[in-house]
This record gives structure tokens, sequence and C-alpha cells, in this order.
């Protein structure tokens, strides 16, 4: 499986985004202590934490990036975690981005503190 093929979840109950790939970092890695994932990744440990960011294509053919801080490296994990509280206002472009519904959608905006 490459990079490409891993797939992205935007996962409304996460609390932080996750990845399992160290090339997804924009910043420097810090060191974490003690950090086991719960839900989907559960059991799961943090190596490290840092600024990831993401360029998709949208169906215009334009690209977009999202860039988010504070965002863990869990290299056991099988998929990209994205926690939509870390995108957003930014989360209005993605849900566009994704065709989701409207019923999704308001379920989704429900789910983001404010």
């Amino acid at each position: 499986m490459t990079l490409d093929m891993v797939p992205l979840i935007l996962d409304t109950g996460a609390s932080v985004t996750i990845t399992p790939f160290c090339s997804d970092f924009v910043t420097p890695l810090h060191s974490v202590q003690h950090i086991t994932i719960k839900g989907i990744a559960s059991g799961l440990k943090a190596e490290g934490v840092g600024g990831v960011s993401y360029t998709f294509v949208n169906d215009s053919g334009n690209e977009q990036t999202l860039t988010l801080q504070n965002c863990l490296y869990v290299p056991q994990c099988v998929v990209r975690l994205i926690c939509p509280r870390q995108i957003g206002p930014r989360v209005f472009w993605m849900m566009d981005f994704m065709h989701l519904t409207s019923n999704q959608y308001s379920s989704l905006m429900d789910s983001i503190p404010r």
C-alpha cells in the first residue's frame, strides 16, 4: 500500500488528528510521553506530535491544502484520522469536497465545539 492509498477518515469522534506516516509532517516532530490512543486506534501509542499537511484535488481540478497543527504520529495506525475540531472554519471547503448530504453535514457541524 502506498501513501496515496492509505485512507484519510474524517472522524467526528476524534479529539486529535492521527497519522501513521512521518512524511505527512511539515514541522519537526516533538517527542511525547505516555500517550495511548483510545477509540478507533485504541491501544496504540503516539511517538510524536507536530504539524501535518494534506493536499486534495476537488471536482474542478483545483488543489486545496489542509494544514493542521498538534497532530499525533502513531506509526501502528492503519489510517489517517482527521479531527474536524482541528479544521475549524475550514471544514466548509472540506464538506463541499466530500459531497456530504445536508444531514451528514449538520451532524458533523453539531459535533464541532463552538
